[in-house]
Formats: C-alpha cells, sequence, structure tokens
C-alpha cells in the first residue's frame, strides 16, 4: 500500500507538473499569434500605402492630361489615405517593434512620399495657373518617376523584412506547438506506465490477501482492515482519474480555442491580403532559401517552375483585371489632342526608350474624340511592344503618323463617320503576315517566354479600348524581320465652328 501512495503521489506531481508546463507553451503560442497578427496588419499598411500612392498618381496625370476637375478628388482621397498609412506606420508602438535599420527605412520612406506629393502637388497647381507647359516640363525632369522607383524600391524591402519577420514568428510557434505537444504525449506515456505499474501492485495485493485468507483464518478482522484500505485506494484512485479526466478536458478546450485562433489568422491572412499567389511566391523563396543546396538540379528545376508559374499567373491576373476596366470603366469622352497623349508616354516610357537606345519621331498629331486615360494604355501598349519587340541588328526606331479625318475603309464597317487614322511604325522583328489577327487575341504569344517577356493580352485591351471608342485598330502592314505598322482608327474632332 505504501508504494501505491508513493506511485499515486509521483503520478499526480507527473500531471501537475505537465500541466503548468503545457500552458506556459500554449501561452507563448499565443503571444506569438498576437504578434503574427501585428506583422500581417504591417504588411497591410505598406501595401495599401503603395497603392494610395499609384493611385494618386494616376489621378494626377488624368488632371494633367485633360485638366477635368473630377480627377482631383480621387487624388485628394488617395493622398489622404497615403497619409493615414504614414501615420499608423510611424506610430511609438509600432516604431518600438522595428530595429534602427527598420525605423530609419520608415523615415526615408515618409519624405520620399511627402517629396512626391509636393511633386505632384506642383504640377496640379501649375495646371491651376494655366501653366500646363510648365507642368510638362516639371513631368518630363523625371523627378517624378525617380521618386516613385525609389518609393516603390523602399516599400519592397520593408514588405520582405516584414515577410521575413513573419517567417520567424511562425517557426517560434511551430516549436512551441512541438514543446506543448511531446509534454502532453510525455505525461500520457508516463500516467499510463503509472497507471500500469498500480495495477500490478493492486493484483499482487490481492494475491497477497488470497493466501493471507488461506493461511492465516486468524487474521479476519486484518484482512478486513485491508480491505477497507484498498477500497479507500480505489476511492482515491477514481478521484484522482476524474482529476486526471477534468485536467485533460480543460486542456482540449484550451487547444481547441487555439486552434481556432489560428483558423481566424488564417482565414484574415488568405481573406484579407488576398494573395495565395504571394504566398506560393513567398513560402518557394523560404524553401529556396533554407533548403535550397539540398535540392538535386531536378529539385530546383521544379522550385524555378513553380515560382516562374506563379509571377506569370499573377501577372495574368492584373492584365484579366486591365481588361476587365477597359471593357466596363465609363469613358469620359472629349476633344483629347494626341500630342499630349504621346508626350505622356514617351515620358512613361522614358526608361525603356534609354536602355535600348531606341528613337521615337512624332509627327503633327490632331485631336480626336475619346477617353484621354484609355486612348494614354493604347499608344502606351503600342510603343512599349516596339521597344519589346525591337531587332537586335539594328536600333530600335518608331514613327508615329496621322491622316485627316474621312470616312474608315468600307471593310472596317465604322460607318460614314469621320475618323482620323493613326499609324505607328517599327522597324522591330515583325512576324509572319498570316498571324496579323492571332496578335489580337487573349493569350497569344508569337514568340517563346524565354525570348519576350509578356502574357499576350496587351493588343487585346488595346482592340477593346478603341472599339468602345467606336474605331479600329489592325495589322498595317508586316514582315517577318522587317518591322510592324499598326492602324489605329478615332473618330475625329470637328469643332462646331467648322
Amino acid at each position: 500500500m505504501i508504494r501505491v501512495s508513493a506511485v499515486l503521489s509521483l503520478l499526480a506531481a507527473v500531471f501537475i507538473a505537465n500541466g503548468l508546463v503545457s500552458l506556459y507553451f500554449l501561452s507563448q503560442t499565443e503571444d506569438i499569434i498576437l504578434a503574427e497578427k501585428e506583422v500581417i496588419e504591417r504588411v497591410d499598411i505598406v501595401d495599401r500605402l503603395q497603392q494610395a500612392v499609384i493611385d494618386a498618381e494616376t489621378a494626377q496625370r488624368g488632371y494633367l492630361i485633360t485638366g477635368e476637375q473630377r480627377y482631383l478628388a480621387p487624388y485628394d482621397d488617395d493622398k489622404k489615405q497615403a497619409n493615414r498609412m504614414i501615420s499608423r506606420l510611424t506610430e511609438p508602438e509600432v516604431l518600438a517593434k522595428l530595429n534602427s535599420r527598420d525605423k530609419r527605412a520608415v523615415e526615408a520612406l515618409r519624405k520620399e512620399i511627402v517629396a512626391k506629393f509636393n511633386e505632384m502637388d506642383q504640377t496640379i497647381q501649375l495646371i491651376n495657373n494655366s501653366d500646363r507647359q510648365a507642368a510638362f516640363d516639371l513631368v518630363e525632369t523625371d523627378q517624378g518617376l525617380e521618386l516613385m522607383k525609389d518609393i516603390k524600391e523602399r516599400l519592397s524591402l520593408l514588405r520582405e523584412t516584414e515577410f521575413k519577420l513573419l517567417d520567424s514568428e511562425l517557426r517560434a510557434s511551430e516549436r512551441a506547438a512541438t514543446h506543448a505537444f511531446r509534454s502532453v504525449l510525455a505525461a500520457n506515456l508516463i500516467g499510463f506506465l503509472l497507471i500500469c505499474t498500480i495495477a500490478l501492485l493492486q493484483r499482487r495485493a490481492y494475491d497477497r490477501s488470497e493466501d493471507l485468507n488461506e493461511k492465516l483464518e486468524t487474521a479476519n478482522s486484518d484482512l478486513e482492515k485491508a480491505n477497507n484500505q484498498l477500497e479507500q485506494t480505489n476511492d482515491n484512485l477514481e478521484e484522482i482519474v476524474e482529476t486526471r479526466t477534468k485536467v485533460l478536458e480543460e486542456q482540449a478546450d484550451v487547444l481547441t480555442r487555439s486552434n481556432r485562433e489560428l483558423e481566424s489568422f488564417a482565414y484574415v491572412a488568405s481573406h484579407d491580403l488576398q494573395e495565395p499567389l504571394r504566398k506560393i511566391r513567398a513560402f518557394g523563396d523560404r524553401l529556396d532559401e533554407r533548403y535550397g543546396d539540398r535540392l538535386d538540379d531536378r529539385g530546383r528545376d521544379y522550385l524555378a517552375r513553380m515560382r516562374s508559374a506563379s509571377e506569370r499567373m499573377s501577372t495574368m491576373i492584373n492584365d484579366l483585371l486591365s481588361l476587365s476596366r477597359a471593357k466596363s470603366q465609363e469613358l469620359v469622352m472629349k476633344p483629347v489632342p494626341l500630342s499630349q497623349v504621346f508626350r505622356m508616354a514617351l515620358a512613361d516610357l522614358d526608361t525603356a526608350l534609354r536602355e535600348s537606345n531606341g528613337t521615337v519621331e512624332v509627327h503633327d498629331l490632331p485631336v480626336v474624340h475619346g477617353d484621354a486615360i484609355q486612348l494614354l494604355q493604347v499608344f502606351s501598349n503600342l510603343i512599349s511592344n516596339a521597344i519589346k519587340y525591337r531587332s537586335p541588328n539594328r536600333t530600335a526606331h518608331i514613327v508615329v503618323r496621322a491622316s485627316k479625318p474621312e470616312p474608315a475603309p468600307a471593310d472596317l464597317r465604322l460607318g460614314e463617320r469621320l475618323m482620323t487614322k493613326i499609324t505607328v511604325e517599327d522597324n522591330g522583328i515583325g512576324f509572319d503576315e498570316g498571324l496579323t489577327e492571332k496578335v489580337f487575341a487573349m493569350f497569344q504569344r508569337l514568340h517563346g517566354r524565354s525570348d519576350y517577356q509578356g502574357n499576350g493580352i496587351g493588343l487585346a485591351i488595346c482592340r477593346k479600348i478603341v472599339e468602345r471608342h467606336g474605331g479600329a485598330i489592325l495589322v498595317e502592314q508586316v514582315a517577318e524581320d522587317a518591322g510592324t505598322t499598326f492602324a489605329v482608327y478615332l473618330p475625329a474632332f470637328v469643332s462646331e465652328d467648322n
């Protein structure tokens, strides 16, 4: 009986100690989950800040091109949104969780965004003062372009830092959960062994009682006392089992709540951030960093293909969104000077032109009737394609011309309305003449991805925009290694004076 009591005491001590250890690790897991949520919130602030700056720049461009006051309202909203995100990112409790390098990065980002909005405010003020030429001259200084490039790089570095921190928190969470699981498993194993020992001791006690009953009939009173002690021991065992069961149920409840919190965290990560593809890329990067040196050539090839496919899918989704906007966005039909549209397009593509040593020759361009923002997208795509598909044997040269307003050819079925024909001619690699319609289909590529980037949707967007304007776009002339000429027919602007 002394041995049984000792074993019971040891059993109780083991389960109490295990409960304390498990509670410690569960508390640690909860703290880690809170830290992970804070990291995700900072990533969300960075993403919303980047989107606000990009949207503000888009609204500014719309105002520069059209002079329409309706572009200023979204610009002001995006500016306020950016200021709110900067304020949240520089809150003392947020900065307290960053190291000195990240604090300096946040401060530098704040200054660059302030400078970017100052530059955009200056151009808007110049337009308000009727000094459009000075506004465009300021845009062509590339000051805003360089600021936007620095802002995007700074935001990318902050996002990368936060993802590394999230990865560290995830590993810590995994370790804490593993420790808790091992603690519970070890306690159960020890408890099982102790219960087996108790059962063995009980069996020996009963055997001893039977021997005493057979050999010592005169010790009935002592045997009765022994039986009473055994019954008491059984009662104690039942109480211990009940206590253990209650502890286990409480631990199960804690684990259930923890699982629910983890499920909630997973939902927030997938729903609010909306980045299953980004997760594929992020985990692909982590797999490469942590296990890349352990993979064989085939494994590294599979990993590279996975990451490349996720990047292509992300680009395709963005392209489809662009196509959807091109189909559904309301057109604001106004007189649009094409010379200003091309100036803005060339300013956007200035870096690509300089890197390729390309030149663009723009002849006199008229005013057409259309939506300035969407027409900018059309001609930016055409010039970008001409730069991308340039010949390796000669410097890229692009010529833009326009005809006088006249009815379009009958085979285009555009009616008798006066149309302006704009041609964009390049001296690039061209393609087979029999594929002139295929180039306007979605996701149709005439060249391999290893040779040229892109998803084959840019010209499909151009066609959709032009058709919504009541015009047409076609390949007027093409030959392999001899360049391509695109013709765009847009409604001509005819003033009431005429």
